[in-house]
């Protein structure tokens, strides 16, 4: 993921201060810790934030070298490419002024990145024209609207799933002497190959009436199974890798479409 300059916060502006600078520095830090580490811009602009830059109060080297690497040029990188024929087919304003960062950040489902006048831009969301419709383009001024977008932006983020070290001859299976115990074995011998599942806790009450192979999620990493094929509703409670909700989740559409069918 990018995110995309404002060229409008530049418009009547004829100055950058110090502190729009450290702001920037502090989205720049915060969206690294995020796995954002570019923000688009056009080669005017990047020339135009460079030059206040440099001529303001307080401009050292480092200040320098951070918008060097923060603010990459072109706008339009091969993603922006693949996708440019949607710009081109609408006319995009924000009032009454025609945009390309605010639009590519709707276009790309990223973020656009302002500065300036605060009363203007310091926004978490900003409404802008696509034809006749309205749409919303998520902007990064300062700490506040960063927060406002975090759980998105969290929620946006490819999930990074840690596997298994345990062989799986050795991961343990413990089932109730219950009917049904060697349908049960068989499934879990295959089950625990996944290098996302640690073991087999227990095995569950029957649940004829479920016909999910997810019968249940849980935020530390269980997943209750139920093998919607067996007439009373087998199923079993796994432990696996997830450590949060969304790793979990994840890890049990996975496991669906490897084991969840006969």
């Amino acid at each position: 993921m990018e995110v995309y300059f404002n060229e409008l916060c530049l418009c009547g502006l004829s100055a950058l201060t110090y502190k729009d600078i450290l702001r920037l520095r502090d989205l720049y830090n915060r969206l690294k810790n995020n796995e954002i580490g570019t923000c688009r811009i056009s080669t005017k602009d990047f020339e135009k934030v460079m030059l206040y830059a440099k001529s303001m109060k307080g401009s050292t080297p480092n200040i320098i070298n951070f918008l060097y690497a923060f603010l990459q040029q072109p706008f339009e990188s091969e993603n922006v490419e693949r996708r440019q024929d949607e710009y081109l087919a609408y006319n995009w304003e924000y009032d009454g002024k025609m945009c390309y960062g605010l639009a590519l950040a709707v276009i790309m489902e990223t973020m656009a990145v302002s500065t300036g006048d605060p009363i203007q831009w310091d926004k978490p969301v900003l409404s802008l024209l696509k034809d006749e419709s309205i749409v919303h383009a998520k902007n990064l001024y300062g700490e506040t609207t960063f927060s406002f977008h975090l759980q998105w932006l969290l929620d946006s983020q490819p999930v990074q799933l840690k596997q298994c070290q345990t062989l799986p001859s050795k991961k343990k299976i413990h089932l109730r002497d219950d009917h049904g115990k060697n349908v049960l074995e068989l499934f879990c011998s295959q089950l625990v190959c996944s290098p996302y599942v640690c073991e087999v806790i227990n095995s569950m009450p029957f649940n004829s009436a479920n016909r999910h192979f997810i019968h249940k999620v849980r935020e530390n990493g269980i997943i209750e199974i139920v093998l919607p094929w067996t007439d009373k509703g087998l199923g079993v409670v796994v432990k696996t890798t997830g450590e949060n909700r969304r790793e979990t989740e994840k890890i049990a559409e996975m496991l669906k479409e490897e084991y969840g069918y006969l």
